[in-house]
């Protein structure tokens, strides 16, 4: 159940009844609402990195991620992008994750080609994203980033060329 308070405008002319009725949730309802927009509110992630190796087993880079530190939400990303979507903050927590897993990877020193992800809601919002990385960038300029591009978001390949032409500037 979620109870939201409102202020009303006026007193009511007469006495109102609430009637509540139970039943099932819809299986995307969002619950731990407060706490997630906690954990975006006070930025608790935790960024840290995923070694990458070739096919000889030779380390070659890292890949950045990212999990939440609020101590009742699950850390894994699955589970909190999932309530972002229900609360339409998916461009929010994937920029703290990314954020928070680059300031990791700079305080570690990290030299090797760091491959960062984004998420596709991001790319329905091009401009946004790029000035996000244009941030990032100008605050970590010694990282060696590659942009990993989800697949899910090359809905279009004019988007997605515009992206790669600002990335590259």
């Amino acid at each position: 159940m979620r109870l939201v308070e409102e202020q009303a405008e006026a007193a009511p002319a007469h006495d109102e009844m609430t009637q509540i009725g139970l039943g099932t949730l819809p299986h995307e309802f969002p619950t731990m609402v407060r706490e997630f927009n906690e954990l975006l509110d006070r930025g608790l992630v935790v960024g840290y990195r995923q070694l990458i190796t070739d096919n000889q087993g030779v380390p070659f880079g890292h890949e950045l991620l990212g999990r939440g530190s609020h101590p009742t939400l699950d850390a894994g990303p699955g589970e909190l992008f999932a309530l972002a979507r229900a609360l339409d903050a998916e461009i929010r927590l994937s920029q703290l994750m990314r954020r928070k897993g680059f300031e990791a990877a700079e305080r570690a020193g990290m030299t090797a080609p760091l491959f960062f992800n984004t998420h596709p809601a991001e790319c329905r919002a091009p401009d946004q994203l790029v000035a996000e990385l244009e941030s990032l960038r100008a605050r970590h300029p010694s990282l060696d980033l590659v942009f990993e591009r989800n697949e899910a978001a090359v809905t279009d390949l004019g988007v997605m060329a515009d992206i790669g032409t600002a990335l590259r500037a």
